[in-house]
């Protein structure tokens, strides 16, 4: 999908982020096989090749690097909202957002049986809404509008969200780019 994002912290030592980012997907790795509960800061340490002493120097524990590490693909994710002038219409990317949480399956499930998701999803969807929110205020200029752009971004990406949802438990039965058509065709002219 993409290269791995950068989770910040107080040090951006080169040594630092590496080890941030290893600590990260050694838990993404390891859900996919077993339960997030089930995994231990032990497990992570061991599986990144790093010491529970680096672990805590960067997060106060699992959940939190697990967030941090969400907030990072959100914000990323987020990012590719538009408005595209020549169709007249916002732009996401539906279909990339859909390609990787099918690509992370197990990780999802991990999370689902460790009861996760609603968290993880209305993290995705705050942060979805606040960088939509910006790209709309952007797009209109200084403009008054009938529906305020905060309403309006919510309303976006819910749809975003629940339509991944829908997707993702009835087992992907669409393909991501006829969904990512749809989808667009819904948004079209939400201004």
């Amino acid at each position: 999908m993409q290269d791995r994002l950068v989770i910040p912290g107080e040090s951006d030592d080169v040594r630092a982020r590496r080890s941030r980012d290893e600590l990260a997907w050694a838990l993404i790795e390891l859900m996919r096989g077993k339960d997030y509960d089930a995994i231990s800061v032990q497990d992570i340490c061991a599986h990144a090749g790093v010491g529970r002493s680096t672990f805590y120097a960067h997060f106060a524990d699992k959940d939190e690097m697990l967030i941090r590490h969400v907030v990072v693909f959100v914000e990323w994710m987020g990012g590719r909202f538009a408005w595209d002038a020549r169709r007249d219409s916002y732009r996401f990317d539906l279909a990339l957002l859909l390609d990787h949480v099918r690509d992370m399956r197990a990780v999802f499930d991990s999370l689902a049986r460790s009861r996760r998701i609603e968290l993880i999803t209305r993290v995705w969807q705050d942060g979805f809404a606040t960088r939509f929110a910006a790209t709309i205020r952007s797009a209109r200029g200084d403009t008054a509008q009938a529906i305020p752009a905060e309403l309006l971004a919510q309303h976006i990406a819910g749809s975003v969200i629940n339509l991944m949802l829908w997707w993702l438990r009835h087992h992907c039965p669409i393909e991501s780019g006829e969904i990512d058509r749809h989808f667009h065709a819904m948004i079209r002219g939400l201004r």
